[in-house]
């Protein structure tokens, strides 16, 4: 079943806005994770000493973690972010590519 051209279009203004949105929430999470590696490295010995008396973690184990945690939020944020922005990306040229042609006219004769 052929979709007609105005359908096409409505798609594709779909995707360009989960594109938009899914670059827009990358480019947040990001500025969000080296904004809080930046200030939590500039509280590093003090969390540390707060953590230490607190819980009785030493300062390696408090590294351990703020490395662990820093990691994991990477992860997320090109797993949920980044990956479906560049899925958007290829499906927007996969249409205007393959799809958003119109029926050529064959002159009869």
């Amino acid at each position: 079943m052929e979709c007609s051209m105005e359908n096409k279009e409505f798609h594709l203004m779909k995707i360009k806005f989960m594109k938009k949105f899914f670059l827009k929430s990358f480019l947040v999470g990001l500025l969000v994770l080296i904004l809080g590696y930046v200030f939590a490295s500039l509280l590093f010995h003090s969390y540390a000493v707060m953590l230490a008396s607190m819980y009785g973690l030493s300062k390696t184990d408090y590294a351990f973690i703020f490395v662990l945690l820093f990691g994991i939020w990477k992860i997320l944020i090109i797993q949920f972010a980044l990956v479906p922005y560049i899925v958007m990306v290829l499906i927007e040229k996969h249409i205007k590519e393959y799809h958003m042609h119109k029926p050529e006219q064959t002159p009869e004769g």
